[in-house]
């Protein structure tokens, strides 16, 4: 009798780790979704970070129009590197920085004539961040270019920058460089890497 005790205790116990597995599962509602990152360069240590955010927004009928121009925000901060601002950036908003989503990676012009190895290097190595998300290099400060990145024809944030960077299918104007294409241009002893040339309307 004792022996069938022990058996079910054992079962029990054994039953609590199985079905536990799922404690620290995390819901997309506390995740904020990053479509687009910014790197400006503001000193020799520090650089300012800036991410764009998808904002859900109402899909009533009864929505103003205006409420389509601000499904997303741009949050920005000074730090040492991308991992340290993407820490400062968790440490005050109510969700999880995600960069699953991230569209387009945009460098300042700046920066980009002093080298953007070391940063290339964090965000390859950054398991959120997609191989297939764009590289731009921005005329303007990259933060002034993503706060002034509104879709006209497109409500959803990540979907326009997916459908105006993929515009090299209909047009000779642009050209499609994925992070990969520039991270394997960089490791090239043959190539130089190429991105994409950005340049803000406003």
């Amino acid at each position: 009798m004792k022996f069938k005790y022990i058996i079910l205790i054992l079962i029990l116990f054994f039953s609590l780790f199985c079905l536990s597995g799922c404690y620290d599962a995390r819901g997309i509602e506390t995740f904020a979704y990053a479509v687009a990152l910014g790197i400006d360069k503001v000193d020799s240590d520090t650089i300012r970070l800036t991410l764009q955010f998808a904002v859900p927004t109402a899909s009533d009928s009864s929505s103003s129009s205006s409420s389509q121009t601000s499904s997303s925000t741009v949050i920005d901060v000074n730090c040492s590197t991308i991992d340290a601002g993407i820490s400062l950036i968790n440490s005050y908003i109510s969700k999880k920085v995600n960069l699953s989503h991230c569209k387009a990676i945009v460098i300042s012009e700046g920066l980009a004539y002093e080298g953007v190895e070391d940063y290339i290097y964090t965000l390859v190595n950054n398991v959120e961040v997609r191989p297939d998300c764009y590289i731009i290099i921005s005329r303007c400060d990259a933060y002034y270019f993503l706060d002034n990145s509104t879709p006209t024809l497109e409500s959803v944030a990540a979907r326009y920058y997916e459908l105006i960077l993929n515009s090299n299918e209909y047009t000779g104007f642009t050209e499609s460089i994925h992070l990969f294409d520039f991270y394997n241009g960089i490791l090239s002893t043959t190539s130089q890497p190429v991105a994409i040339l950005g340049r803000n309307k406003y």
